[in-house]
């Protein structure tokens, strides 16, 4: 039974990825604030992978090659039972973390074509240009 809920977890957390992907094709948070989240180009770099373009995927978002040892752990901590002491899994995360927040950093200073704001199209950006539209 307890295999049985591993495969069924599997198949929930797949149908809500793609439930996601399917509403919010781009960033969600792009689509409300205008500005890119530190994962914006990971689902692209994904799919280039999944096609064996790895430039491209690399050039989406280079923290690309991390998800799969994280993904790795998370299959076999679901379906094996694998755990790694807590101390140990927090000193991990809060290095992918930092690494991500270093690599956003970057990004964003290099200027990536990935990350480019754009304000005027997101919900809060027109909601502001209709208030101050009745302000006027």
């Amino acid at each position: 039974m307890k295999r049985f809920s591993g495969w069924l977890r599997l198949l929930l957390i797949l149908a809500a990825a793609a439930g996601i992907l399917l509403f919010f094709y781009h960033c969600p948070f792009r689509f409300f604030f205008g500005v890119s989240c530190m994962g914006c180009g990971m689902t692209r770099a994904l799919f280039a992978a999944v096609f064996r373009d790895f430039q491209t995927a690399f050039h989406y978002h280079p923290m690309l090659p991390m998800l799969l040892p994280a993904g790795l752990y998370i299959a076999l901590r679901m379906f094996c039972g694998m755990e790694v002491p807590s101390k140990r899994q927090n000193v991990y995360i809060l290095l992918f973390a930092g690494v991500m927040i270093l690599t956003y950093i970057v990004r964003l200073l290099a200027g990536d074509p990935v990350l480019q704001p754009d304000f005027e199209a997101s919900i809060l950006g027109r909601a502001l240009n209709f208030l101050q539209g009745l302000k006027n």
